[in-house]
């Protein structure tokens, strides 16, 4: 479940809640900062809670090494699909 908290169009700013039911929750913020060319710089700052003892390890994937792999994914995967590749 994810619901929108705030949305900034002006300062290109956004924050949401993320649930996953049983699992884990948390806040999400998003930022994109205008660089030449049309492009951007993005970016994504979690803050996310365990719901429950078994899922605290699941979490281990929004630390620093885990969450620039994961943001360097998603970066390449929005790239292909701008690109039509």
């Amino acid at each position: 479940v994810w619901v929108i908290e705030q949305i900034d169009r002006t300062a290109c700013t956004s924050a949401y809640s993320r649930i996953t039911p049983g699992h884990h929750a948390g806040t999400v913020r998003v930022r994109c900062d205008d660089q030449p060319d049309n492009r951007c710089i993005v970016s994504v700052e979690y803050d996310m809670t365990a719901l429950s003892p078994t899922h605290i390890q699941a979490l281990d994937g929004y630390g620093d090494e885990a969450f620039t792999a994961m943001m360097n994914e998603w970066s390449e995967g929005v790239r292909r699909y701008l690109s039509g590749t």
